[in-house]
């Protein structure tokens, strides 16, 4: 995105490594974040790039929404778009807005989440993120309180005017 090229993946120290790369596959920078617990996917939405996260810090569990806002010069910058309650799984698009799936976690069921409105040609910001709407979760599906706290959700995609999403047992 940009002319930067990012990876995210878990570090063996603890936290979220990071990785940017120039668009020749020249290697910029990287960096560790200790307070995300897992990063899955980055996907461009209109003109800009977006990551989910598990977050974990003074005793805080939350998924987070992250908007990139580095540079080709500082390329591991992020700002804080979205806070849901646990670890976003995947991202995608549709009407207009941000819909992300949840893992579970000890305080929290995995969930669908729904953004606020995207502006017209523009992008979230950090003051959307606790505007975040839960609009599904595995509990309305499964009645069995022991069997909903071990789905996950997964699989996120846009088609044909309709949100469809997977989960995971």
């Amino acid at each position: 995105h940009d002319g930067v090229v990012l990876f995210g993946g878990l570090s063996l120290g603890g936290g979220v490594n990071f990785f940017a790369f120039s668009e020749d596959g020249t290697f910029i920078t990287a960096g560790n974040e200790p307070s995300y617990s897992n990063i899955r996917r980055f996907r461009v939405i209109g003109d800009a790039l977006y990551a989910g996260v598990g977050y974990e810090a003074s005793g805080i569990q939350e998924g987070r929404i992250l908007k990139w806002t580095g540079t080709s010069g500082d390329p591991i910058n992020f700002e804080t778009v979205g806070v849901v309650g646990s670890e976003v799984a995947e991202l995608a698009l549709h009407d207009g807005r941000i819909f992300v799936t949840t893992w579970p976690d000890d305080d929290a069921e995995a969930a669908l989440y729904m953004s606020p409105e995207l502006p017209l040609g523009g992008s979230l910001q950090t003051g959307d993120a606790n505007n975040w709407t839960s609009v599904f979760t595995v509990s309305d599906y499964e009645a069995n309180p022991i069997s909903a706290a071990t789905y996950g959700l997964g699989a996120l995609a846009s088609f044909d005017g309709w949100l469809f999403w997977g989960t995971m047992h």
